[in-house]
């Protein structure tokens, strides 16, 4: 995977996320006003989750779950970031929130790094544009 990639998929990560989680409190607010609580399994509905489709990484959310009916295993509804869907099983669902947690754990703290660089260049080079802006007022 390049850069750019990468990049493009951080992003839609952090999109994904937002909306995630206005839908898992929406929901939750539903259920606590009605008066329901979640089981184990509901509290996977909204967690982002990434997987691996003919050599590239999308990301996706959690969208709903399917509970255990007769002889059919429990399972998990995803929405990737380009419109694909697909029904995971526990182990599966597993499996992608650890690719999410392994891909953007390295991203967000490299995003975090570059984000302190910046602000430590802008403290060290504030003191030089105060000087220029108080000669040229």
């Amino acid at each position: 995977m390049d850069e750019s990639d990468e990049e493009f998929n951080v992003s839609a990560v952090v999109e994904i996320a937002a909306s995630a989680a206005r839908r898992t409190r929406r929901a939750r607010r539903t259920r606590s006003m009605q008066g329901n609580t979640t089981s184990a399994a509901e509290d996977f509905v909204g967690k982002l989750v990434m997987k691996y489709f003919g050599g590239q990484v999308y990301a996706g959310v959690v969208s709903r779950y399917d509970p255990e009916e007769g002889d059919s295993k429990a399972q998990w509804h995803i929405n990737y970031d380009d419109g694909d869907e697909e029904d995971m099983y526990e182990d599966e669902l597993n499996d992608s929130m650890q690719l999410y947690r392994e891909l953007t754990t390295g991203s967000l703290a490299l995003a975090l790094d570059l984000v302190l660089v910046l602000v430590h260049a802008l403290l060290l080079l504030f003191p030089l544009l105060e000087h220029l802006y108080l000669l040229n007022p």
